[in-house]
């Protein structure tokens, strides 16, 4: 009685046999759910890494950045 939960986010990430990445977030709000990021990945590479799935592209602080900011 007089509380209210705007938006929940449930999610985990990880590393797996060394080389491997997986991360999974899922953000509920407003009665909908959205897949906020789910990704694979693999570093085993020179230089190089790859990641298959949904996930924040990090080319410039607009889409890092938090919207309370």
């Amino acid at each position: 009685d007089g509380t209210t939960i705007r938006r929940g986010r449930l999610g985990f990430k990880g590393n797996m046999y060394g080389d491997w990445q997986y991360k999974a977030e899922a953000d509920f709000a407003d009665n909908a759910t959205k897949i906020t990021d789910m990704f694979l990945g693999y570093d085993g590479f020179e230089d190089t890494s790859i990641k298959i799935g949904q996930f924040k592209e990090s080319f410039g602080m607009d889409a890092l950045t938090s919207s309370a900011d």
